[in-house]
């Protein structure tokens, strides 16, 4: 978890605490912003006066470097060897040394995409308020210095009421110039107490079943159906929800209807559930 934190952090240029004079840009602009990641569930500071300990590509070059600290989890302290589950998606699930080492802690592959299950939880809740639960923040640094960074003149307004940020003036090609005060600590990105309460693990539903009719007196009962369920492909449906509402694998399904390509169902579309 800490090393996968290290490289991440790798976004952010190393910011000299004594240099209190020159303007210090914040971004790493030859770190590709779509490696940027937050791990929610944990709270955490990066301490940006600390040099990367990878580069880019995941290659350690400063050994000694940490630039995670304080890294929480449940309120306390993380054991370095704890396992963690992390839901992620495919291409950095196999695609980063840091996320998956050796290639083998893949524990589940679900063939739904990261945007299909957003598109369904909204559904499903109608309504939704997202917000960020601050679980990061940058190491608070002694002194006063000139470090920038540029985003959208948008956010112009969102900056006027920050602690630690201001809008200094447009920039080129459209963007504005900001300016980040590291010496204030923010109570917004303090690490953050994850609520004791556990989420419950769904159960599988079981596979509905037609009622067996009452015995007669003189006749045996009928015997329990072995045929298969025709299940007709609704909107938002995929294999993955199909066979979890029936409590089944979903690749059973795929096999049993010949289904090699599982982001090409059909509304309207007749399959069948082993």
């Amino acid at each position: 978890m800490k090393e996968w934190l290290e490289w991440s952090s790798g976004q952010f240029n190393q910011i000299d605490p004594s240099n209190t004079t020159t303007e210090q840009p914040l971004v790493n602009m030859d770190f590709p912003t779509y490696n940027y990641d937050v791990i929610d569930g944990v709270t955490y500071q990066i301490d940006v006066t600390q040099p990367n300990k990878y580069d880019t590509k995941g290659n350690v070059v400063n050994p000694s470097a940490n630039r995670i600290k304080n890294l929480q989890y449940d309120s306390k302290p993380i054991d370095l060897k704890q396992k963690f589950v992390v839901a992620t998606n495919n291409y950095r699930a196999s695609s980063s040394k840091l996320a998956n080492p050796d290639g083998k802690r893949i524990i589940m592959a679900a063939p739904d995409e990261n945007r299909q299950v957003i598109i369904d939880y909204i559904r499903d809740n109608g309504t939704i308020n997202p917000s960020a639960d601050g679980n990061w923040t940058f190491t608070p640094v002694d002194a006063k210095l000139n470090v920038t960074f540029t985003s959208s003149p948008d956010a112009k307004n969102l900056v006027a009421s920050s602690k630690n940020m201001k809008y200094i003036g447009a920039a080129e090609d459209g963007f504005a110039k900001y300016g980040l005060d590291l010496s204030v600590s923010t109570g917004s990105t303090a690490p953050v107490t994850t609520p004791e309460t556990k989420p419950e693990t769904p159960t599988k539903p079981s596979v509905p079943s037609t009622p067996a009719k009452p015995s007669q007196p003189t006749k045996p009962a009928p015997a329990p159906e072995t045929s298969s369920k025709v299940y007709v492909i609704k909107k938002g449906d995929t294999l993955y929800r199909i066979g979890i509402k029936f409590g089944v694998d979903w690749k059973s399904i795929a096999h049993l209807n010949g289904i090699t390509n599982v982001y090409r169902l059909q509304i309207g579309q007749k399959i069948m559930i082993p």
